[in-house]
């Protein structure tokens, strides 16, 4: 049995391409709802792009707060 006054946190790391990281959210969303709705959700996004145009690699790193 859970407690109503339980609080904890969800900690997701959302990564991919935005279509993913979408899915990723609203699935993460989904579960915090149903199943832990006094629990904040955490999320971590990292997004690594190599290649390009001219064949640079490089990346960006986003580190994301509660919601």
């Amino acid at each position: 049995m859970k407690s109503e006054n339980n609080s904890g946190s969800i900690n997701v790391e959302v990564g991919g391409r935005l279509g993913n990281q979408m899915f990723q959210y609203a699935f993460a969303r989904a579960l915090q709802e149903k199943y832990y709705p006094n629990y904040s959700l955490n999320l971590c996004f990292r997004l690594t792009e190599k290649g390009g145009a001219a064949g640079k690699s490089g990346g960006v790193q986003m580190v994301g707060g509660m919601i």
